[in-house]
């Protein structure tokens, strides 16, 4: 099974990938999370729109399915870096990445690629500061809507 997260034609490995190579400190990158620093990527059912359609004189509601209303997709990262500024800059290199006028696709370990994606506005503060054998570690947690099934 890939570990790998791909968000605007960028892919992100686990945290555990911070210790290719038989490294004993993490080394400097963005991870996609693994417990205690955040959950594993993941996505929400789609939704779908349905118009309650009623006729008079009779008993009962029927539904009218309108079509996809978006998806949900939580993706925590882990940002190592040498130092909080390493990390903040880590932090700004990765949102340059992600288009915030336009849709992009994502791919989450085990999952479909879902185009028509954008980020949620205001998501991917730093919520966690952490130190973990002589680096720090911002995790953060970006909030992705699939808007549709096209790009």
């Amino acid at each position: 099974m890939s570990t790998t997260t791909a968000i605007a034609g960028t892919n992100y490995n686990s945290f555990e990938h911070a210790y290719n190579g038989g490294v004993t400190t993490p080394t400097a990158g963005v991870y996609t999370a693994l417990p205690p620093y955040g959950l594993p990527p993941s996505e929400s059912s789609p939704e779908y729109e349905e118009l309650l359609v009623t006729f008079a004189g009779i008993s009962g509601v029927g539904t009218k399915q309108m079509g996809f209303r978006g998806r949900n997709i939580v993706v925590d990262l882990v940002i190592v870096g040498a130092t909080k500024s390493a990390v903040e800059s880590s932090k700004n290199t990765l949102f340059g990445t992600m288009p915030t006028t336009s849709r992009f696709s994502v791919t989450i370990p085990g999952g479909t690629a879902r185009p028509g994606c954008k980020l949620v506005r205001g998501s991917g503060m730093i919520k966690d500061w952490s130190t973990l054998d002589g680096k720090i570690l911002g995790c953060l947690q970006l909030q992705i809507r699939q808007m549709s099934e096209e790009s």
